[in-house]
């Protein structure tokens, strides 16, 4: 598994691991549409029926941007990460509860990746706003993740 895929990983992890995140998000779906006992948190969503509310809340794992930080007797990467948070709440009180849940699991933790260290974990934004769909509330938090090999 490259550091890539292990950073992704750990924060699938992470996040679905946390009682508070659990709680606020509704159950994943499988690729088939079956609910299961995961909090909804996502690399890729299943196709969700846009029409049934019962998909949300969940997140998606968004872009993971990386730049090598080496020095000449280090291996480092320099890694900007973005969560997304998808409600149909009215108002953005759900969408902002789940993004500090969020921010609670991961700012200033050590992520779990094999082989890598975590130097820092920070968050560096968040931001809300309503989909174009009118109904959709969109949440996008950003987090800055600095490691090196060990």
């Amino acid at each position: 598994m490259s550091q890539f895929t292990a950073i992704q990983s750990a924060l699938y992890t992470a996040l679905t691991t946390d009682a508070a995140v659990d709680t606020l998000l509704a159950r994943a779906r499988s690729l088939g549409g079956e609910v299961l006992e995961a909090p909804a948190v996502y690399d890729h969503v299943p196709q969700p029926d846009y029409s049934d509310d019962s998909w949300f809340p969940y997140v998606t794992i968004g872009e993971i941007a990386s730049d090598e930080w080496d020095t000449d007797t280090e291996t480092g990467f320099d890694s900007d990460i973005t969560i997304h948070v998808w409600s149909r709440e009215l108002g953005r009180v759900e969408t902002k509860e789940i993004q500090g849940s969020i921010y609670d699991a991961l700012h200033r933790h050590e992520l779990d990746v094999a082989g890598v260290h975590t130097i820092t974990l920070e968050h560096t934004g968040s931001f809300t706003d309503v989909d174009p769909d009118g109904k959709t509330r969109h949440g996008v938090s950003s987090f800055r993740l600095l490691t090196d090999q060990t």
